[in-house]
Protein backbone atom coordinates (compact mmCIF):
# COMPACT_ATOMS: atom_id res chain seq x y z
CA UNK A 1 0.00 0.00 0.00
CA UNK A 2 1.33 3.42 -1.00
CA UNK A 3 2.14 5.74 1.89
CA UNK A 4 1.08 9.38 1.80
CA UNK A 5 3.36 12.34 1.84
CA UNK A 6 4.09 13.96 5.20
CA UNK A 7 1.37 16.61 4.97
CA UNK A 8 -1.21 13.98 3.96
CA UNK A 9 -0.40 11.73 6.92
CA UNK A 10 -0.26 14.78 9.16
CA UNK A 11 -3.74 15.96 8.10
CA UNK A 12 -5.24 12.63 9.20
CA UNK A 13 -3.24 12.53 12.42
CA UNK A 14 -4.27 16.02 13.48
CA UNK A 15 -7.95 15.13 13.34
CA UNK A 16 -7.40 13.56 16.75
CA UNK A 17 -4.03 14.74 18.06
CA UNK A 18 -2.34 18.08 18.82
CA UNK A 19 0.68 19.39 20.67
CA UNK A 20 0.25 21.48 23.85
CA UNK A 21 2.54 24.50 23.99
CA UNK A 22 2.28 25.26 27.72
CA UNK A 23 3.67 21.93 28.91
CA UNK A 24 7.30 21.17 29.61
CA UNK A 25 8.46 18.57 28.77
CA UNK A 26 6.32 18.45 25.63
CA UNK A 27 2.92 16.77 25.84
CA UNK A 28 0.20 16.16 23.30
CA UNK A 29 -3.54 15.55 23.57
CA UNK A 30 -5.29 12.67 21.80
CA UNK A 31 -9.08 12.68 21.61
CA UNK A 32 -12.12 10.96 20.18
CA UNK A 33 -14.95 13.49 19.83
CA UNK A 34 -17.66 10.87 19.30
CA UNK A 35 -16.66 8.67 22.23
CA UNK A 36 -15.91 11.74 24.38
CA UNK A 37 -12.57 10.32 25.44
CA UNK A 38 -9.14 11.91 25.53
CA UNK A 39 -5.64 11.30 26.83
CA UNK A 40 -2.68 13.52 27.62
CA UNK A 41 0.49 11.79 26.38
CA UNK A 42 4.10 12.59 27.19
CA UNK A 43 6.55 12.74 24.29
CA UNK A 44 7.81 9.27 25.22
CA UNK A 45 4.32 7.76 25.23
CA UNK A 46 3.42 9.50 21.96
CA UNK A 47 6.50 7.97 20.32
CA UNK A 48 5.31 4.53 21.42
CA UNK A 49 1.63 5.07 20.55
CA UNK A 50 2.31 6.26 16.98
CA UNK A 51 5.50 4.31 16.34
CA UNK A 52 4.10 2.50 13.30
CA UNK A 53 3.06 5.61 11.37
CA UNK A 54 5.17 6.26 8.28
CA UNK A 55 5.22 8.76 5.41
CA UNK A 56 6.90 8.86 2.00
CA UNK A 57 9.71 11.26 1.20
CA UNK A 58 9.57 11.70 -2.58
CA UNK A 59 12.59 11.17 -4.82
CA UNK A 60 14.72 14.24 -5.38
CA UNK A 61 17.54 14.41 -7.90
CA UNK A 62 19.63 11.29 -7.61
CA UNK A 63 18.10 10.43 -4.21
CA UNK A 64 15.39 7.73 -4.40
CA UNK A 65 12.08 7.93 -2.55
CA UNK A 66 12.24 6.66 0.99
CA UNK A 67 10.00 5.97 3.99
CA UNK A 68 10.48 7.71 7.33
CA UNK A 69 8.87 7.57 10.74
CA UNK A 70 6.10 10.17 11.04
CA UNK A 71 5.83 10.80 14.78
CA UNK A 72 9.51 11.69 15.22
CA UNK A 73 9.22 14.56 12.75
CA UNK A 74 5.80 15.67 14.01
CA UNK A 75 7.03 15.99 17.58
CA UNK A 76 10.23 17.78 16.61
CA UNK A 77 10.70 21.51 16.57
CA UNK A 78 11.40 21.47 12.84
CA UNK A 79 7.67 21.09 12.13
CA UNK A 80 6.58 24.67 12.75
CA UNK A 81 3.14 24.09 11.23
CA UNK A 82 2.01 21.17 13.39
CA UNK A 83 -1.35 21.59 15.11
CA UNK A 84 -0.83 23.15 18.53
CA UNK A 85 -2.97 24.48 21.37
CA UNK A 86 -1.71 26.96 23.93
CA UNK A 87 -2.92 25.02 26.93
CA UNK A 88 -5.37 22.40 28.12
CA UNK A 89 -8.20 23.31 30.49
CA UNK A 90 -11.24 21.70 32.11
CA UNK A 91 -14.32 23.85 31.46
CA UNK A 92 -17.59 22.11 32.42
CA UNK A 93 -19.63 24.61 30.40
CA UNK A 94 -18.00 23.69 27.06
CA UNK A 95 -17.87 20.49 25.02
CA UNK A 96 -14.59 18.62 24.90
CA UNK A 97 -12.32 20.05 22.20
CA UNK A 98 -10.63 23.31 21.15
CA UNK A 99 -11.86 26.68 22.45
CA UNK A 100 -10.68 29.98 20.98
CA UNK A 101 -10.18 32.32 23.96
CA UNK A 102 -8.39 35.11 22.07
CA UNK A 103 -7.41 35.79 18.44
CA UNK A 104 -3.97 34.30 19.09
CA UNK A 105 -4.88 31.79 21.79
CA UNK A 106 -6.68 28.45 21.52
CA UNK A 107 -6.94 25.99 24.40
CA UNK A 108 -8.12 22.40 24.44
CA UNK A 109 -10.97 21.56 26.81
CA UNK A 110 -10.30 18.12 28.28
CA UNK A 111 -13.50 18.05 30.37
CA UNK A 112 -15.56 15.01 29.24
CA UNK A 113 -18.62 15.79 31.38
CA UNK A 114 -19.35 15.21 35.05
CA UNK A 115 -18.65 11.58 35.84
CA UNK A 116 -22.24 10.70 36.78
CA UNK A 117 -23.56 12.37 33.62
CA UNK A 118 -21.82 9.66 31.58
CA UNK A 119 -23.66 6.85 33.38
CA UNK A 120 -26.83 5.45 31.71
CA UNK A 121 -29.85 7.69 32.46
CA UNK A 122 -32.53 6.42 34.84
CA UNK A 123 -35.97 6.79 33.26
CA UNK A 124 -38.01 5.63 36.26
CA UNK A 125 -38.32 8.57 38.66
CA UNK A 126 -39.55 6.31 41.43
CA UNK A 127 -36.30 4.38 41.15
CA UNK A 128 -34.36 7.65 41.33
CA UNK A 129 -36.19 8.60 44.52
CA UNK A 130 -35.62 5.15 46.01
CA UNK A 131 -31.89 5.25 45.24
CA UNK A 132 -31.29 8.74 46.66
CA UNK A 133 -33.46 8.37 49.77
CA UNK A 134 -30.71 6.82 51.99
CA UNK A 135 -28.36 9.61 51.00
CA UNK A 136 -30.95 12.32 51.61
CA UNK A 137 -31.66 10.87 55.05
CA UNK A 138 -27.95 10.95 55.81
CA UNK A 139 -27.61 14.58 54.66
CA UNK A 140 -30.69 15.67 56.57
CA UNK A 141 -29.67 13.98 59.83
CA UNK A 142 -25.86 13.86 59.94
CA UNK A 143 -24.99 17.14 58.17
CA UNK A 144 -28.04 19.37 58.59
CA UNK A 145 -29.29 18.35 62.04
CA UNK A 146 -32.79 17.47 60.73
CA UNK A 147 -33.32 21.15 59.84
CA UNK A 148 -35.39 21.18 56.65
CA UNK A 149 -34.43 24.65 55.44
CA UNK A 150 -30.73 24.05 56.03
CA UNK A 151 -31.09 20.74 54.18
CA UNK A 152 -32.72 22.56 51.27
CA UNK A 153 -29.92 25.14 51.13
CA UNK A 154 -27.22 22.45 51.34
CA UNK A 155 -28.69 20.42 48.47
CA UNK A 156 -29.10 23.55 46.35
CA UNK A 157 -25.46 24.45 47.07
CA UNK A 158 -24.43 21.06 45.62
CA UNK A 159 -26.86 21.39 42.71
CA UNK A 160 -25.43 24.80 41.80
CA UNK A 161 -22.06 23.16 41.09
CA UNK A 162 -23.65 20.85 38.52
CA UNK A 163 -26.27 23.14 37.02
CA UNK A 164 -24.28 26.39 36.95
CA UNK A 165 -20.57 25.46 37.05
CA UNK A 166 -19.49 28.94 35.92
CA UNK A 167 -21.38 30.59 38.82
CA UNK A 168 -19.38 29.51 41.84
CA UNK A 169 -20.96 29.98 45.26
CA UNK A 170 -19.31 32.60 47.43
CA UNK A 171 -19.95 30.72 50.63
CA UNK A 172 -17.76 27.82 51.65
CA UNK A 173 -19.32 24.83 53.41
CA UNK A 174 -17.68 23.66 56.64
CA UNK A 175 -18.86 20.42 58.27
CA UNK A 176 -17.54 20.16 61.81
CA UNK A 177 -17.49 17.08 64.00
CA UNK A 178 -15.43 14.49 65.80
CA UNK A 179 -13.32 12.01 63.87
CA UNK A 180 -14.99 8.83 62.56
CA UNK A 181 -18.57 10.13 62.61
CA UNK A 182 -19.10 9.88 58.87
CA UNK A 183 -18.79 13.57 57.94
CA UNK A 184 -16.49 12.79 55.01
CA UNK A 185 -18.78 10.28 53.31
CA UNK A 186 -20.78 12.84 51.33
CA UNK A 187 -17.87 14.93 49.95
CA UNK A 188 -15.92 11.79 49.01
CA UNK A 189 -18.94 10.40 47.15
CA UNK A 190 -19.79 13.71 45.47
CA UNK A 191 -16.20 14.31 44.37
CA UNK A 192 -15.33 10.79 43.24
CA UNK A 193 -18.62 9.51 41.82
CA UNK A 194 -20.78 12.50 40.85
CA UNK A 195 -18.39 15.29 39.82
CA UNK A 196 -15.40 13.13 38.90
CA UNK A 197 -11.63 13.63 39.13
CA UNK A 198 -11.31 15.80 36.01
CA UNK A 199 -12.67 18.89 37.78
CA UNK A 200 -12.41 18.23 41.51
CA UNK A 201 -9.60 17.97 44.02
CA UNK A 202 -9.08 16.74 47.60
CA UNK A 203 -6.31 17.91 49.89
CA UNK A 204 -5.15 18.12 53.49
CA UNK A 205 -2.33 20.47 52.50
CA UNK A 206 -3.85 23.67 51.12
CA UNK A 207 -0.62 25.57 51.65
CA UNK A 208 1.16 23.64 48.90
CA UNK A 209 -1.52 22.08 46.70
CA UNK A 210 -3.84 25.09 46.55
CA UNK A 211 -1.69 28.12 47.34
CA UNK A 212 1.77 26.86 46.42
CA UNK A 213 3.73 28.31 43.53
CA UNK A 214 2.66 25.66 41.00
CA UNK A 215 -0.55 24.60 42.77
CA UNK A 216 -2.78 22.09 41.00
CA UNK A 217 -5.81 22.21 43.29
CA UNK A 218 -7.69 25.08 41.65
CA UNK A 219 -7.10 25.17 37.89
CA UNK A 220 -10.25 23.98 36.12
CA UNK A 221 -11.78 22.50 39.29
CA UNK A 222 -15.33 23.22 40.44
CA UNK A 223 -15.19 21.30 43.74
CA UNK A 224 -12.38 21.51 46.29
CA UNK A 225 -12.58 19.15 49.27
CA UNK A 226 -10.36 20.28 52.14
CA UNK A 227 -9.64 18.17 55.22
CA UNK A 228 -8.13 20.85 57.44
CA UNK A 229 -8.18 22.32 60.90
CA UNK A 230 -9.22 25.97 60.85
CA UNK A 231 -7.51 26.79 64.15
CA UNK A 232 -4.32 28.74 63.59
CA UNK A 233 -4.39 28.36 59.82
CA UNK A 234 -2.12 30.95 58.20
CA UNK A 235 -3.93 30.23 54.95
CA UNK A 236 -7.37 31.33 56.20
CA UNK A 237 -7.14 34.68 54.43
CA UNK A 238 -6.16 32.95 51.19
CA UNK A 239 -9.10 30.56 51.56
CA UNK A 240 -11.42 33.53 52.02
CA UNK A 241 -10.08 34.96 48.78
CA UNK A 242 -10.47 31.65 47.01
CA UNK A 243 -14.14 31.55 48.04
CA UNK A 244 -14.89 35.14 47.11
CA UNK A 245 -12.77 36.01 44.08
CA UNK A 246 -13.86 35.36 40.50
CA UNK A 247 -10.32 35.01 39.16
CA UNK A 248 -6.97 33.74 40.39
CA UNK A 249 -3.36 34.31 39.42
CA UNK A 250 -1.96 31.00 38.24
CA UNK A 251 1.65 30.16 37.47
CA UNK A 252 2.86 27.21 35.45
CA UNK A 253 6.44 26.03 35.18
CA UNK A 254 8.49 28.14 32.78
CA UNK A 255 5.50 30.48 32.24
CA UNK A 256 4.57 33.90 33.61
CA UNK A 257 1.76 34.20 36.12
CA UNK A 258 -1.59 34.85 34.45
CA UNK A 259 -5.20 35.21 35.62
CA UNK A 260 -7.56 32.26 35.29
CA UNK A 261 -11.28 32.01 36.04
CA UNK A 262 -11.98 30.77 39.56
CA UNK A 263 -14.70 28.10 39.48
CA UNK A 264 -13.89 26.51 42.84
CA UNK A 265 -16.57 25.73 45.44
CA UNK A 266 -14.93 24.97 48.80
CA UNK A 267 -16.12 22.13 51.07
CA UNK A 268 -14.21 21.62 54.34
CA UNK A 269 -14.39 19.02 57.08
CA UNK A 270 -12.96 20.03 60.46
CA UNK A 271 -12.89 19.14 64.14
CA UNK A 272 -13.52 21.39 67.14
CA UNK A 273 -14.59 24.45 65.10
CA UNK A 274 -17.13 26.90 66.54
CA UNK A 275 -19.13 29.82 65.15
CA UNK A 276 -16.54 32.18 66.68
CA UNK A 277 -13.88 30.63 64.45
CA UNK A 278 -15.88 31.32 61.30
CA UNK A 279 -16.46 34.34 59.09
CA UNK A 280 -19.54 35.13 57.04
CA UNK A 281 -17.78 33.49 54.08
CA UNK A 282 -18.50 30.06 55.54
CA UNK A 283 -21.62 28.08 56.39
CA UNK A 284 -20.97 25.90 59.44
CA UNK A 285 -22.79 22.57 59.78
CA UNK A 286 -22.42 20.48 62.92
CA UNK A 287 -22.23 16.76 62.10
CA UNK A 288 -24.68 14.72 64.15
CA UNK A 289 -26.04 11.23 64.65
CA UNK A 290 -27.37 9.00 61.85
CA UNK A 291 -31.13 8.93 61.21
CA UNK A 292 -32.87 7.00 64.05
CA UNK A 293 -35.00 4.83 61.74
CA UNK A 294 -31.81 3.49 60.11
CA UNK A 295 -29.87 3.24 63.32
CA UNK A 296 -30.83 -0.12 64.84
CA UNK A 297 -27.15 -1.07 65.05
CA UNK A 298 -24.05 0.88 66.00
CA UNK A 299 -22.75 3.73 63.85
CA UNK A 300 -20.09 1.59 62.17
CA UNK A 301 -22.71 -0.83 60.81
CA UNK A 302 -24.87 2.04 59.53
CA UNK A 303 -21.99 3.76 57.75
CA UNK A 304 -20.75 0.48 56.28
CA UNK A 305 -24.18 -0.11 54.75
CA UNK A 306 -24.37 3.48 53.46
CA UNK A 307 -20.95 3.25 51.82
CA UNK A 308 -21.94 -0.02 50.14
CA UNK A 309 -25.08 1.65 48.78
CA UNK A 310 -23.14 4.67 47.48
CA UNK A 311 -20.64 2.40 45.70
CA UNK A 312 -23.31 1.42 43.18
CA UNK A 313 -22.87 3.47 39.93
CA UNK A 314 -26.63 3.92 39.54
CA UNK A 315 -26.77 5.74 42.90
CA UNK A 316 -24.36 8.41 41.65
CA UNK A 317 -26.43 8.78 38.48
CA UNK A 318 -29.65 9.02 40.52
CA UNK A 319 -28.19 11.70 42.82
CA UNK A 320 -26.92 13.59 39.76
CA UNK A 321 -30.39 13.53 38.20
CA UNK A 322 -31.96 14.54 41.51
CA UNK A 323 -29.66 17.56 41.87
CA UNK A 324 -30.05 18.54 38.21
CA UNK A 325 -33.83 18.54 38.74
CA UNK A 326 -33.79 21.01 41.65
CA UNK A 327 -35.20 24.47 40.95
CA UNK A 328 -32.43 27.04 41.56
CA UNK A 329 -34.34 30.07 40.28
CA UNK A 330 -34.54 31.51 43.81
CA UNK A 331 -31.09 30.35 44.93
CA UNK A 332 -28.42 33.05 45.19
CA UNK A 333 -24.73 32.28 44.90
CA UNK A 334 -24.15 34.72 47.77
CA UNK A 335 -26.72 33.20 50.12
CA UNK A 336 -26.20 31.73 53.59
CA UNK A 337 -28.21 28.85 55.07
CA UNK A 338 -30.86 29.55 57.73
CA UNK A 339 -29.68 29.35 61.32
CA UNK A 340 -30.11 25.99 63.01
Amino acid sequence: MALGLYNEVKAGHEKMCARILSTYPLKCVVWDSEAKTMEILSRKLALVRFNDMRYTVPAKGDKPARVEKFITRWLSNRDFESLTYNDFVAYPSHPMGPIVTAPDRTVFNVFPGFKASNEPPLEDMEEVERLVEPLLKYIRAVICGNHEWRTKWFLEWLANILQRPLEKHKTGVVVNGEDRIGKGILPDFFRECVVGPECSFKTSDVRNTVFGRFAVGVKGNVFLQVNEELHGMDTRGQLNGLIMNDSLNFEERYKDRRPIKNLVNVYMTTEHTTEEDMSWKYALFEAGAPPPMDHDHDDAVYYEGLRAHLARPEVARAFYQYLMGLDLSQFSTCSLPPSA
